[in-house]
């Protein structure tokens, strides 16, 4: 479990997956996590404009890290469709260059 973990968090997560489809999912679901990761600092910060309330060190900690977080999952969500894409364009060139006489 913690091995899978692990692999998840440095793009590797999507491999556990045999099909495309299911690494899409993957993809989709790491990109929904990360719009929602950021959206939780702007309503923080929103909330705390609009209380009057100053930013103390572990506000700022919190956006920090939410969207430092959130840019390194959509980040790996992205590149599991650029793999798709490269692939898809790997087989096109070498059709291409198949079917040429």
């Amino acid at each position: 479990m913690l091995k899978i973990l692990l692999e998840a968090f440095h793009a590797k997560g999507y491999e556990g997956y045999l099909s495309e489809d299911a690494q899409k999912k993957f993809a989709d679901s790491l990109l929904k996590i990360a719009d929602k990761m950021f959206w939780a600092p702007i309503a923080y910060f929103g909330v705390s404009v609009y209380q009057n309330k100053a930013l103390d060190l572990w506000g700022i900690v919190y956006l920090t890290i939410f969207f430092g977080l959130a840019v390194c999952l959509r980040h790996q969500g992205l590149k599991v469709y650029d793999l798709h894409y490269e692939k898809k364009k790997a087989k096109e060139e070498k059709a291409r260059l198949t079917n040429k006489k």
